[in-house]
């Protein structure tokens, strides 16, 4: 599969950090119902799912909210991000949400 990515640069000055972040390919509905089926045979055995940053074009908000409907009650879930969320926290099965504090201004 293809990948993108992303390159993080921090200033020696002043320790801002950025990131450079390739843009990715857009995800056909084929692609989403393969990688959907593909997770769900694994799925039972994680521990740790985290979503983080943006997602590509083409995955539907329903296609991350049944991927964490059906983790295991064990499994720990990290949300690291802030754009089209609410699908996800809707789900009220959010362990840990990461935001900086840039992004909730």
């Amino acid at each position: 599969y293809p990948t993108r990515t992303c390159t993080t640069l921090l200033c020696e000055q002043t320790q801002e950090m950025t990131q450079l972040i390739e843009p990715s390919a857009t995800v056909s509905p084929e692609e989403e119902k393969q990688m959907f089926e593909l997770i769900m045979k694994e799925i039972g055995d994680v521990n740790g799912m985290a979503f983080c940053g943006t997602y590509p074009q083409g995955i539907s908000d329903q296609f991350l909210v049944e991927l964490v409907k059906n983790k295991p009650p064990r499994c720990i879930f990290l949300l690291d991000g802030y754009k089209g969320i609410d699908p996800i926290l809707n789900t009220k099965l959010i362990d840990v949400m990461k935001i900086n504090d840039k992004e909730i201004l």
